[in-house]
This record gives C-alpha cells, structure tokens and sequence, in this order.
C-alpha cells in the first residue's frame, strides 16, 4: 500500500515536469511535426511503463 502510494506521487511530480517540458518543446518544436510525434510517442511509452 506504501509503495503504491509512493509510486503514484512519483508520477505526480513526473507528470507535472512532463508537462511543463513539453509546453517548452511544443513552442520550440512547432515547425518539426515528426519530431514532436516522436516525442508524443516517447512520452506515451513512459506513460505506459510508469502504470504497469
């Protein structure tokens, strides 16, 4: 149960960074579409890995 709930505010916070980062990047990358697909796609993986 501790380690569940560790886990879950680990994600939190790595949420909130993955966010704030791609906020930055989405203004940086706007003119590289397949870049930034990548990127979606990178983050989806994590995304993923985190819950299983």
């Amino acid at each position: 149960m501790q380690i569940r709930k560790l886990l879950q505010q680990q994600f939190m916070v790595l949420q909130r960074v993955l966010l704030q980062w791609m906020h930055i990047e989405q203004l940086r990358l706007l003119h590289h579409p397949l870049r930034q697909f990548r990127v979606l796609i990178w983050l989806l993986i994590l995304i993923l890995t985190t819950w299983v």
